[in-house]
């Protein structure tokens, strides 16, 4: 069983705030379910919306090892099952 790493999600500026990006997680969700994963994890920035984004769809940040990433790097994790 593997993990799922979330590279890449963007919604166009005027087009935020309307749940897509949120309705694009939880089809992912759906496919991890699927597939039998467990978790899906993303590096996001710190100081970024997308912060408040995955800690809005329940994500949760897992402390990473400071010399290997950017200063405002952060991973964050959704247990999915």
């Amino acid at each position: 069983m593997c993990d799922i790493e979330l590279c890449n999600i963007q919604v166009v500026p005027k087009e935020r705030g309307k749940g897509y990006g949120t309705e694009m997680v939880q089809k992912l969700e759906e496919i991890a379910k699927r597939k039998g994963q467990r978790c899906i994890y993303v590096f996001t920035g710190r100081d970024s919306r997308a912060k408040e984004f995955y800690k809005k769809n329940g994500f949760q940040e897992i402390p990473i090892l400071k010399k290997y990433f950017q200063y405002n790097t952060m991973l964050v994790k959704k247990i999915i099952y």
